[in-house]
């Protein structure tokens, strides 16, 4: 079962994580994927939102989750990812490609230090017009038909389904 549970913390959060506490459903396998937009605004939110005061970990021990193994059943996946090294990215100049890496690796060093970093990712999905205006679920037409949406980000959306499901994807390091 998949839940939407808005963005931030939310009375939802907290009666999922109640609920999932509770004896009758401590054998359930239950799994929260945060995802953030990859920019320097969201990574600290998201960090927040797991780590913070009041966040999910906080919130969990309170209702009797144990922090640490509530920890192994957080992943995170990055949205909007712009990679350099990406073909897309063959118009830019040189400067301009130099300047992303730089911004790249100063947000993969700002997710370490919040929590959000590789160690617990799941999944990135790239910038993706149809993905940043519409926020829509793509679909074959979008990326074929229309050609309006991007084929890598309908297999990382692929990829991420299979590894939500992938026991491997959830051990931990």
């Amino acid at each position: 079962m998949l839940v939407d549970l808005s963005a931030g913390r939310s009375y939802a959060t907290e009666i999922v994580l109640e609920a999932t506490a509770r004896p009758q459903l401590r054998d359930t396998e239950a799994r929260w994927v945060v995802f953030h937009r990859w920019t320097r605004q969201h990574i600290v939110a998201a960090g927040g939102l797991v780590h913070g005061p009041q966040g999910i970990l906080d919130t969990g021990v309170l209702h009797g989750h144990n922090r640490g193994e509530l920890l192994e059943k957080i992943r995170y996946v990055r949205t909007a990812v712009l990679d350099p090294s990406a073909a897309d990215q063959a118009g830019l100049r040189g400067e301009q490609l130099a300047w992303l890496d730089v911004c790249n690796k100063r947000l993969q060093d700002l997710a370490s230090t919040h929590k959000v970093g590789r160690v617990h990712l799941l999944g990135q999905i790239p910038l993706d017009p149809v993905l940043q205006w519409q926020e829509q679920l793509l679909t074959n037409d979008d990326v074929w038909l229309h050609r309006t949406a991007n084929e890598r980000t309908v297999n990382a959306l692929e990829e991420l389904a299979k590894k939500i499901v992938d026991v491997s994807a959830w051990e931990g390091l």
